[in-house]
């Protein structure tokens, strides 16, 4: 049904149990431009802290959930680089979930201007 999911899931030692609101994961893709497009990914599937990495240059490359249904959820970026909006979609049963203090995709003292 539209608009039903079934909350992220993190196995580990014994049953599966849903992601503590503490755990995070990192996606990413690839623009057509070549341009190594990342984000961060909450516990309700929210994409954050977009960067895109180009030849040795990071810039931040704004991300965003656009639709979640069951089985998946779609992100967007627009590159920095060459101006497209790129659409990706992803499974919650794909992702690594990891502490959120060791996560930060972007300093913000390394982006550019």
């Amino acid at each position: 049904m539209f608009g039903q999911y079934e909350k992220p899931r993190v196995s580990g030692h014994g049953p599966s149990q849903e992601v503590p609101q503490s755990m995070v994961a990192h996606i990413h893709s690839a623009c057509e431009c070549q341009a190594r497009l990342e984000a961060v990914v909450d516990r309700d599937l929210r994409a954050t802290l977009g960067t895109a990495t180009l030849r040795g240059q990071r810039d931040t490359a704004p991300a965003l959930r656009v639709l979640r249904t069951e089985g998946r959820f779609d992100v967007s970026w627009t590159c920095p680089f060459c101006g497209r909006v790129v659409l990706r979609s992803f499974s919650p049963s794909g992702l690594a979930w990891q502490e959120s203090s060791s996560t930060s995709v972007v300093d913000p003292a390394t982006v550019g201007p």
